[in-house]
């Protein structure tokens, strides 16, 4: 049962160093694509003017 608990204990330490990388991941990706909609809008808006 010890061996059991403590291969848990791992993989959940996997899963959340996992997750917060995902997270990480998304958070850069976010801001990168938030920029480049910024960009986008600026564009537009001078095309516009």
């Amino acid at each position: 049962m010890m061996v059991f608990t403590k291969n848990v204990n791992r993989m959940c330490e996997y899963m959340h160093y996992a997750m917060s990388i995902c997270c990480f991941m998304a958070v850069c990706h976010y801001r990168k694509f938030h920029k480049e909609l910024l960009r986008y809008r600026l564009i537009m808006y001078a095309n516009n003017k």
